[in-house]
């Protein structure tokens, strides 16, 4: 199992985020399993969300 932590950021009006869906992060896939905190904001008249999340890579066995 391979689990981390890791902050996620996404921009722009259609974007959202939610358990379930997979990021990418150094190089490997991650499917996001819990959303620990999360903040929006608007940055250059662009919303912003930023979440600190945990991730688990792709193909590693259930926790």
């Amino acid at each position: 199992m391979t689990c981390l932590p890791m902050k996620v950021e996404k921009r722009g009006y259609d974007k959202s985020l939610s358990t379930g869906e997979i990021v990418d992060f150094k190089g490997k896939k991650y499917v996001i399993i819990f959303i620990q905190k999360m903040t929006s904001y608007n940055w250059l008249n662009s919303p912003v969300i930023e979440a600190t999340v945990v991730g688990q890579e792709v193909g590693s066995p259930n926790p």
